[in-house]
């Protein structure tokens, strides 16, 4: 009897730890826990071979004068001491540049007929460039307008892709 009541005992904790293990709330947190632990470490694999295909390319260009010559030609644009280099450059289309007008005045700033904040007037002008690569901007100031915020305007407009063309005051 002694060993029938151990024996049941034994089962009955097995059985509750199995229970608990099985159907414990953070059964799923481990599950998902191991889902991106197999993600990292699928990440780590390809980053390892990425890290062992560079490690190949520096040896190759430390140790073959022939690739690292060709890289400095492709790259660097450098040459023997005695060949010649030949730049092509695209041939003009023969089209006059756009000049668009940027009003500037105290309370409102107009570019190509549209008003703009200032805020907003960045990106206008790489909108701008993008639409009409040749475009050249004139930047009119209104006579009352002040030192600073003329200084922000040329500011912005310096650092546009547009090229510009003048400043005028009026």
């Amino acid at each position: 009897m002694k060993q029938l009541t151990l024996t049941l005992v034994v089962l009955a904790v097995i059985s509750s730890i199995a229970y608990y293990t099985l159907t414990h709330p953070n059964r799923g947190e481990v599950d998902r826990l191991n889902g991106e632990l197999s993600q990292l470490e699928a990440q780590n694999d390809s980053l390892r071979d990425a890290n062992k295909d560079l490690e190949r390319e520096v040896i190759a260009l430390r140790e073959d004068p022939r690739l690292a010559e060709r890289r400095a030609r492709e790259v660097a644009g450098l040459a023997r001491p005695d060949e010649l280099i030949f730049k092509f450059e695209k041939p003009e289309t023969g089209a006059l540049p756009v000049e668009v007008r940027l009003d500037v005045k105290p309370q409102k700033i107009t570019l190509a007929g549209e008003t703009v904040g200032v805020s907003d007037l960045p990106a206008a002008l790489a909108q701008l460039s993008e639409r009409l690569p040749d475009a050249r901007i004139e930047v009119v100031y209104a006579k009352p307008l002040g030192a600073i915020a003329r200084q922000r305007i040329e500011d912005i407009v310096s650092a546009s892709p547009i090229e510009h063309a003048r400043y005028t005051e009026r």
